[in-house]
């Protein structure tokens, strides 16, 4: 499966069990880069795409669990380690910032990852967002 997430410049996803941030650069990168695959995502991200991408998701509250390879994932809330060696591919969006957090990306990617791409590019609320690319 290909995973995509979100990250600050801690590796931080959630505060409170709310996500840190978000930008709509991020989601038309996302769409532009993804268009033709079904992204699947958790209950806890329906709202960022049922207004602007409906039908173009799958809601699964247990996504990981049944992604197969090929999958696209988004993650906000669970930590990737159980599923590590079933991950493809990452895409990760850094914020740039550094923000409260309580809840952090698991995965060391300077393990068993590649950096394959990287690119920097504006956001809407957030004055640069980076989007890198990691391979097994």
């Amino acid at each position: 499966m290909d995973v995509i997430v979100c990250l600050d410049e801690k590796n931080g996803m959630l505060f409170h069990g709310r996500r840190q941030s978000r930008d709509r650069r991020v989601l038309e990168d996302m769409y532009s880069s993804f268009s033709q695959r079904v992204l699947s995502i958790r209950p806890f991200s329906a709202s960022l795409f049922a207004e602007h991408y409906p039908g173009q998701v799958c809601v699964d509250p247990l996504l990981l669990t049944h992604a197969k390879p090929g999958d696209l994932c988004f993650v906000e809330d669970l930590l990737l380690k159980p599923w590590e060696d079933q991950i493809r591919r990452l895409f990760v969006y850094r914020w740039n910032r550094r923000y409260p957090g309580d809840f952090f990306f698991d995965l060391d990617l300077s393990a068993n990852w590649r950096k394959v791409y990287t690119v920097d590019f504006p956001g809407y609320s957030h004055q640069k967002l980076t989007k890198e690319i990691y391979s097994r």
